[in-house]
C-alpha cells in the first residue's frame, strides 16, 4: 500500500500523520509508516508506504529516514503488489540490476522504468500497482498490471493532487466526502467499467492502463487489452496443453510461495482449487503441512439446492485430505455472521462498496481462522473459471458452424444439465445462441422461461435516475448490456468476462489483508497463464463430450476421482434463504427508514425493494429471478445504504 501527494501548499505533520493513519488502519501493533516528503519548485510532494507483507511476518523495521526507490529517467517511485518474473527480468536488466536486494520490488521497477521507459510494463509480469513521480515535468506516471492488480485510486483540484492504494488516504491527503451519484447508481446497475471514483474529483487507474497526472491534465493509456485478439495455440498433443498448464501453475504457486512460511488454502470440493491446492503440495518441502480453511451452510439450516449444485464442500475437502494427509482442514459454517459481516470494517479499509463486496462474505470466517493460526499467505484460485478450468460453454455453437458434427453430438449427448431430447436441446444451444437477444426472448416466453436481465433486476433503480445518468445506454456501451448471447462464441464468452474489468477485485483483496493481515493471492490469476488459456483452442476445454477436460485431466492422479469426475458445482451461500428469512422485519425497518434519505432516494426505487420484501417467498425457488432480487439484490440495496451512511458519518465528523 503507498500514497503520493504533490500540493502546491504547504504539507504540515498533521497531514504527514493522516496519511500515515489510514494507511496502518487495523495494525494493532503498528508499522512504523515511512513517509518521505520532498520540496520542489512547483510545491511540495509526500510519498509514504506500508509493505505488502502479512501481519504475522518477521521483518525488520523499516530503516529511517526512508526514501522510495528512485529511477534515474523518471524520479521517485512507490510500488505495491509483487513482481513474478523477477529472475527474467534481472537478466535483461543485466547490469542495471546487479544492486537491487532480491524481493526489492520497487527498486526492480525503477530499473526497468530506466531500461524499458514507457514500454517498461509490456516486460515486468507480476500483480501490481505503482506511481513514478517525474519532478521536471510535476507529472506522476500511474499504472495497474494487466488482468489483476493491486487498487490505486487519484485525485486532483485546484491546489493539489495525488494517487493511493485506498480511497480513504486520499481523503487523508484533502479528497472531500463529496459522494458521486453517477458512480453509486453504476455500481448499483453492475457497472464499474468507467474511470471516474466514488467520490467528485476523484479517479481509478483500470488494468493494464497508464494515467498521467499533473496539475494541468489527465492523460490515460491502456497498453494491455485482455480483449484483444490472440493467436490459436496449436499444440502437437492434446496432452500438451495438460503439461504446459501444469507447469504454468507451478511457476504461478513456486513465485507466490517465495519468501512465505505457513500458507493457507481456501479449498473447495472443486476442480479449481484442489487442483492448485494439489500443486501447492508438490511445491512446499515434503514434511511441511498445508492448512486449508473451507466455509458451508450454517448448521441449522436443513435445505436444498438445484440438482445441479451441492451446497456444502465439507465432503470434497475431506477426500482430498484423505488422499493428501499434509492437508490440515478447517471449516466454518459462519453461524455468528451473515451477509453484512465486516461491512463497516470494509468500508474503513477501503473506503467504497462495490457491488460484488458481498460476494466474498462468507470469506470473513475463513480469514479470521487463518490469521488465528497465523498465517501468512492466503492461497486461491478465484479465476480457475477464466482460465485452466473454463467449462467452454460455446463450444456447442462453435461446432455447429465449423459443421464439427460428430463433437457436436457427442457434446449434445453427454451434457449433464440436458433434460430433454438431444433435437431440442440442439436448438437451444447451438441454433438459438445465434439469433438476435429480441427473438431469443420471445422463444423463452413462449416456453414460460423468464429471462431476467441482472443489472435492470438485481437493484431496482428509479427511471429518472437512470435517464438523467444515461445508465443503461453507457453499460450498453461499455459492452456489458449485449445484443448478443453470452454462449454465441468464444469471443462473445471472454466479453462477459472481462468486459466488466476487476469490478474492484483488488479493492476487496486489500480490504481483508488489512483487516485480518494476510495477503491474498489467486493462483490462477497468473498472468502467464492467462494468456496461455486465452490462446487454447475450444478443443482443450471440451473433448468428445466430455466438459471442463482440461481441468480433470489436471488432476488426474492429483485430486480424488470423486471431484475430478464430478459434474455438479457447489453453490455458495446455499443457505441465503435461511438467513434472510429471519432477518426481514429488520431490513424492512432499515429500507423504510432509508427511503427518507434524499440521495438514496432519487436513485433507488424503495417501493419497489419494500414490495420485494413484502413477497419474499416462503420457501426457496431457484429461479433467476429470485436469485437475482432475493438472494443477490436485497442484501445489496443494504449494503448500499450502510455505505451512504457510512459516508455521511465521515462528512460530519
Amino acid at each position: 500500500m503507498f500514497a503520493f501527494f504533490h500540493s502546491r501548499r504547504t504539507i504540515d505533520e498533521a497531514l504527514i500523520e493522516r496519511v500515515a493513519a489510514s494507511l496502518a488502519r487495523f495494525d494493532s501493533a503498528p508499522f512504523s509508516i515511512p513517509v518521505h516528503r520532498h520540496l520542489t519548485g512547483s510545491g511540495q510532494s509526500l510519498f509514504a508506504n506500508r509493505a505488502d507483507i502479512s501481519r504475522f511476518a518477521s521483518v525488520e523495521a523499516p530503516r529511517m529516514p526512508w526514501r522510495p526507490a528512485h529511477s534515474q529517467s523518471t524520479g521517485d517511485v512507490l510500488f505495491g503488489g509483487w513482481i513474478d518474473n523477477e529472475s527474467d527480468l534481472r537478466e535483461r536488466l543485466g547490469a542495471n540490476a546487479r544492486h537491487i536486494a532480491s524481493g526489492d520490488n520497487a527498486a526492480l521497477y525503477a530499473a526497468a522504468l530506466d531500461c524499458f521507459g514507457g514500454d517498461a510494463d509490456r516486460h515486468v509480469v507480476g500483480h501490481y500497482a505503482a506511481a513514478a513521480w517525474h519532478e521536471g515535468r510535476g507529472e506522476v506516471r500511474l499504472v495497474r498490471s494487466p488482468w489483476s492488480a493491486p487498487p490505486l485510486h487519484y485525485f486532483r483540484d485546484a491546489a493539489a493532487f495525488g494517487a493511493a492504494s485506498t480511497v480513504p488516504a486520499l481523503h487523508a491527503c484533502g479528497l472531500e466526502y463529496r459522494l458521486n451519484p453517477r458512480k453509486f447508481a453504476d455500481n448499483l446497475f453492475f457497472n464499474l467499467t468507467e474511470e471516474q471514483g466514488w467520490f467528485e474529483n476523484a479517479f481509478e487507474v483500470k488494468p493494464g492502463t497508464v494515467v498521467l497526472l499533473s496539475a494541468e491534465a489527465i492523460h490515460r493509456h491502456r497498453f494491455h487489452d485482455p480483449l484483444e485478439p490472440r493467436e490459436t495455440i496449436r499444440l502437437p498433443r492434446r496432452a500438451d496443453y495438460v503439461d504446459a498448464v501444469d507447469a504454468l501453475l507451478e511457476d504461478a504457486v513456486r513465485s507466490t510461495l517465495r519468501g512465505t512460511h505457513r500458507p493457507a488454502m481456501q479449498l473447495t470440493g472443486g476442480l479449481d482449487s484442489t487442483n492448485v491446492a494439489a500443486r501447492v503440495l508438490r511445491v512446499l518441502p515434503p514434511e511441511q503441512p498445508l492448512d486449508s480453511f473451507t466455509f458451508g451452510p450454517h448448521r441449522e439450516w436443513q435445505g436444498s439446492t438445484a440438482d445441479r449444485f451441492f451446497a456444502s464442500e465439507r465432503d470434497g475437502v475431506e477426500a482430498f485430505a484423505r488422499m493428501h494427509p499434509r492437508v490440515r482442514t478447517h471449516f466454518t459454517d459462519n453461524a455468528d455472521g451473515d451477509f453484512d459481516t465486516g461491512l463497516d470494517q470494509m468500508f474503513q479499509a477501503i473506503g467504497i462498496a462495490p457491488i460484488s463486496m458481498l460476494n466474498p462474505a462468507p470469506l470473513h470466517g475463513v480469514y479470521a481462522m487463518a490469521s488465528e493460526a497465523r498465517c501468512d499467505v492466503m492461497l486461491s484460485a478465484g479465476m480457475g473459471n477464466c482460465t485452466f478450468s473454463s467449462m467452454g460453454e460455446w463450444a456447442s455453437v462453435e461446432y455447429f458452424q465449423q459443421l464439427r458434427l460428430i463433437q457436436l453430438y457427442r457434446l449434445l449427448r453427454d451434457s449433464p444439465i440436458r433434460q430433454t431430447s438431444i433435437p431440442r436441446f440442439f436448438l437451444s444451444k447451438s441454433i438459438k445462441p445465434l439469433l438476435p437477444l429480441a427473438l431469443q426472448r420471445n422463444w423463452h416466453r413462449m416456453r414460460g422461461i423468464a429471462t431476467p436481465e441482472t443489472a435492470l433486476t438485481m437493484v431496482p433503480l428509479r427511471q429518472e435516475a437512470m435517464d438523467r445518468f444515461d445508465t443503461e445506454g453507457r453499460a450498453r456501451a461499455a459492452g456489458i448490456l449485449s445484443d448478443t448471447a453470452t454462449h454465441h462464441g468464444r469471443r462473445q464468452n471472454l466479453v462477459n468476462i472481462f468486459a466488466r474489468g476487476d469490478m474492484n477485485a483488488g479493492d476487496q483483496e486489500l480490504a481483508f489483508r488489512q483487516i485480518y493481515g494476510i495477503p491474498g493471492r489467486d493462483i490462477a490469476s497468473y498472468r502467464p497463464l492467462f494468456e496461455f488459456c486465452s490462446a487454447c483452442p475450444t478443443d482443450a476445454f471440451i473433448h468428445d463430450g466430455q466438459e471442463r477436460w482440461l481441468a480433470r485431466e489436471l488432476g488426474r492422479g492429483q485430486i480424488p476421482e470423486s471431484i475430478r469426475t464430478e459434474y455438479r458445482t457447489g453453490r455458495p451461500s446455499s443457505d441465503w434463504h435461511f438467513r434472510l428469512k429471519r432477518r426481514l422485519p429488520q431490513l424492512r425497518e432499515e429500507i423504510q427508514a432509508a427511503s427518507k434519505e434524499p440521495f438514496l432516494a432519487e436513485i433507488i426505487d424503495f417501493p419497489e425493494v419494500i414490495r420485494r420484501i413484502e413477497q419474499f417467498p416462503s420457501e426457496p425457488r431457484f429461479t433467476q429471478f429470485e436469485t437475482l432480487a432475493f438472494q443477490m439484490g436485497l442484501p445489496r440495496v443494504i449494503m448500499a445504504v450502510r455505505y451512504h451512511r457510512y459516508v455521511k458519518s465521515r462528512q460530519s465528523g
